[in-house]
């Protein structure tokens, strides 16, 4: 999941770049140099992005299996265990 949302932003702020620097090089009137788009833009937003979706997935990932989020076995759960919901054989 980090990994395809760290493509994803880096897709999306490479696209983002590359207008910016094309718009700002039209308005100044100069060739733009598009290597900006990549290494300045998009590079550091995909991986400030994917490391906050890696971060965001561990702290899922522990909240439901150790934390006691909810687990159906091991007795974490938010279950009654009165047996008023036990079907009679």
């Amino acid at each position: 999941m980090s990994l395809l949302l760290a493509l994803l932003s880096f897709a999306v702020g490479l696209l983002l770049g590359i207008l910016g620097v094309t718009v700002i090089a039209w308005l100044r009137g100069v060739h733009p140099d598009l290597t900006l788009a990549y290494r300045d833009i998009a590079l550091p937003a995909a991986a400030i992005l994917g490391l906050i979706a890696l971060v965001a997935a561990i702290a899922v990932e522990f909240r439901n299996n150790v934390g006691g989020g909810g687990c159906p076995r091991g007795g974490g759960g938010s279950m009654p265990r009165d047996g008023a919901n036990v079907i009679a054989p």
